[in-house]
């Protein structure tokens, strides 16, 4: 239908999908833009990483973009919340950079559960951009498979054979900066690699035209995430 028509330039390769484990760079220079000039190919995978469950108060320590072929991790802040990565005048450039690429149109990015990721990036303390033509693995795999866990973790033992990186707990144990990057570049990897791999499913099973749907109700909630009114958690249990 539409939907396919609109991605059908998307690659999505069942069979011989890559495998994690190929390059990844840390801190790289605002050189590499977001359409992959100084890097060699153009980038449709994001994922964050902060703290906190809610979007808006979370502090944003990195985030990393790329394929599961290459990856970029940009560490803007440390566990630590005192160390950083850039000079002042590099982060601001590298900010612009991804806020550019995040809003471009053209280029799609896809991710896992964007409903958190949207609100958190499009902060201004953070890339202050709203990310546009973006697709969400996490309703991707709810059309393939409804009855089944959505987690990242889950779709990716389910589709992928790899290490369950998962396990190793680094977004909310690790006390390493270059681990958590690490951990962060297998999310883009992973993510990517289930993404294509459940796609082509999606279009099998005749549920394309539910994906825009599902997306549109999908910002419908972030937007009432945005707009609502803090609650007094402690007067709830009362």
């Amino acid at each position: 239908g539409a939907w396919r028509k609109k991605h059908e330039h998307l690659s999505f390769d069942i069979e011989t999908g890559p495998a994690p484990g190929g390059d990844a760079t840390y801190e790289p220079d605002a050189d590499v833009d977001a359409d992959g000039e100084g890097g060699g190919k153009r980038k449709r995978k994001k994922e964050r990483k902060s703290t906190a469950l809610d979007p808006l108060r979370a502090v944003f320590r990195m985030i990393g973009i790329g394929t599961a072929e290459e990856v970029y991790v940009v560490q803007l802040l440390g566990i630590d919340h005192v160390t950083t990565f850039y000079d002042y005048a590099s982060e601001q450039r590298m900010r612009g950079v991804i806020g550019r690429f995040l809003s471009d149109p053209t280029i799609m990015k896809s991710g896992w559960n964007l409903g958190y990721d949207g609100p958190c990036v499009a902060r201004p303390d953070v890339f202050g951009a709203e990310t546009v033509n973006r697709i969400d693995g996490i309703f991707l795999h709810r059309l393939v498979a409804s009855e089944l866990p959505h987690t990242l973790a889950y779709a990716t033992s389910m589709e992928v054979d790899t290490d369950p990186w998962k396990e190793l707990h680094a977004a909310t144990e690790t006390t390493d900066d270059r681990m958590l990057a690490s951990y962060c570049s297998d999310d883009v990897a992973h993510t990517h690699l289930v993404i294509d791999r459940i796609a082509p499913r999606v279009v099998a099973r005749d549920q394309a035209h539910l994906v825009v749907p599902d997306h549109e109700i999908g910002r419908f909630c972030e937007e009432l995430h945005r707009g609502g009114m803090w609650v007094n958690q402690a007067r709830v249990k009362e």
